[in-house]
């Protein structure tokens, strides 16, 4: 039994020790002829006087070995001590089988978990390896969608600035040429107005000395009518009615001619008035205020340009 301890620290010795032939030994005849044959050939193998029997080689066929070592008395000796004491070895060394199982069973799970850990190591380092790389494509995609959305505001915004300043430019032309003809229209009505003026001034004198004349005539005919008369002999009292008659006449027509150029001149007034309401700045303010409006345009569009540059 000393000697089964200190050849169990062979390997050789182990395995017929194993839990699956220790546990079916006590009710498995074969298992038990098994655990013997196996121990024996151990004695052969570590004593160098002997040698193992052809048909205990390889895979061999119990029956067949079991023949040959009963042909020698030491093996049959070795063989029919270790089938006596096998129940006998497996119950002492049940403990030490019990605890090289447990600790071969937990190299092996160690091993399982080491392989494992690589396995996940390995795995990823792979998935850090293709992260890396498709942020890398993320980041070069992404500038390069910059740079194409910087790019196309910058030409989108020098078009829209440009067609603006185009459309500004035009319709400034457009309102300088109607403000020319306008005012060069406003210039001939003036004239006109001022000729109109002229002649209602002229036809305002005429009236006045028309009238004058009218009311000469009409005041020696009827004086004459009147004093034509032999029957009148209150002369001093005629000659005071026909003379506040003559007046009253003068003043009827002295007051038709002013109505007439008051008229006239408040109706000139107003569309003179009207007129110049229409064309409230000179040529010279509004190209100023055109000129200013194109620099507050520049300054704008220049920003724009700098805020929006191509990267």
């Amino acid at each position: 039994m000393n000697n089964l301890v200190e050849y169990y620290k062979n390997d050789c010795y182990k395995l017929p020790f194993n839990s699956l032939y220790c546990n079916d030994i006590y009710n498995n005849q074969e298992n038990r002829i098994s655990v013997a044959i196996e121990l024996t050939i151990c004695d052969i193998k570590t004593t160098k006087s002997l040698t193992i029997p052809l048909e205990c080689i390889g895979e061999y066929d119990k029956s067949y070995c079991l023949d040959a070592i009963s042909r020698s008395s030491q093996l049959w000796s070795s063989y029919s001590g270790y089938f006596r004491d096998s129940l006998t070895i497996c119950q002492s060394f049940k403990p030490e089988i019990i605890q090289t199982e447990f600790l071969n069973n937990q190299l092996t799970i160690l091993d399982y978990l080491t392989r494992l850990q690589q396995q996940l190591n390995t795995q990823i380092d792979y998935h850090e390896h293709l992260d890396k790389k498709l942020l890398i494509k993320m980041d070069y995609l992404l500038d390069n969608l910059l740079v194409i959305y910087n790019n196309s505001i910058f030409h989108l915004t020098n078009q829209m600035f440009d067609s603006h300043h185009s459309v500004v430019k035009s319709t400034d032309m457009l309102f300088n040429n109607l403000a020319k003809i306008y005012f060069d229209h406003f210039n001939l009505i003036d004239s006109n107005l001022n000729r109109t003026s002229s002649s209602i001034s002229n036809i305002s004198a005429t009236l006045a000395d028309i009238s004058q004349y009218q009311y000469n005539t009409l005041e020696k005919s009827l004086f004459d009518y009147l004093t034509s008369f032999n029957y009148v002999t209150n002369y001093d009292y005629l000659n005071i009615s026909i003379k506040a008659i003559f007046e009253l006449l003068r003043a009827i027509f002295a007051g038709f001619t002013t109505i007439f150029v008051i008229v006239a001149a408040g109706s000139l007034t107003c569309i003179k008035g009207f007129m110049r309401s229409l064309f409230r700045y000179s040529p010279k303010s509004r190209k100023l205020r055109a000129r200013r409006l194109e620099q507050r345009s520049s300054k704008v569009k220049e920003g724009l340009r700098y805020n929006s540059a191509p990267i």
